[in-house]
């Protein structure tokens, strides 16, 4: 959204809510590409109407995590890596802060009714690729974030040794 009123209202009717941008910007500081990560945000954040105008960004309640997944769907080959963003609080909100992103992924496990979902989705959709990212709540609950249809997949393949997925 980029109306200021409605965010308020948002951030009122739920306990903790996220911001992230709609573009993604990098930089170089301290020796390390960095990135605009998630960030909390209350109502009393949004003073100045024209900023959040001039600034569309996506509002959801936060979910309490106990780990992210980031799932890699080519064809029908399919990449499952758990991410282990509660290890540190640098990216407990946002697993992108990490220095490193291929320093949080492991091998996961990925159910198969998800994974059912997934190609119901890329068939409905049309793609033959989708980097789709989820929250594993502390219940186990999976729940859905979003897909990048052009979404970044090796620092995956740099993490996880046993994931050929340049070969996919």
């Amino acid at each position: 959204s980029n109306k200021p009123n409605e965010v308020r209202n948002f951030c009122r009717q739920n306990e903790s809510v996220i911001c992230k941008a709609l573009s993604n910007s990098t930089w170089i500081g301290d020796g390390r590409v960095r990135t605009h990560a998630t960030v909390r945000v209350v109502a009393d954040t949004f003073q100045d109407d024209r900023s959040v105008e001039a600034c569309p960004a996506i509002y959801q309640p936060e979910s309490k995590k106990s780990f992210e997944a980031r799932v890699t769907v080519m064809g029908r080959s399919v990449f499952c890596a758990y991410l282990a963003s509660q290890k540190s609080p640098e990216t407990k909100l946002d697993w992108r802060a990490a220095p490193q992103h291929s320093d949080l992924a492991v091998a996961g496990e990925l159910p198969v009714a998800i994974r059912d979902r997934l190609f119901d989705f890329m068939d409905e959709m049309g793609l033959a690729f989708g980097a789709f990212d989820f929250i594993i709540s502390e219940e186990g609950h999976w729940i859905f974030v979003e897909v990048n249809e052009a979404g970044q997949f090796l620092w995956v393949e740099f993490g996880v040794q046993q994931f050929p997925m340049l070969d996919a």
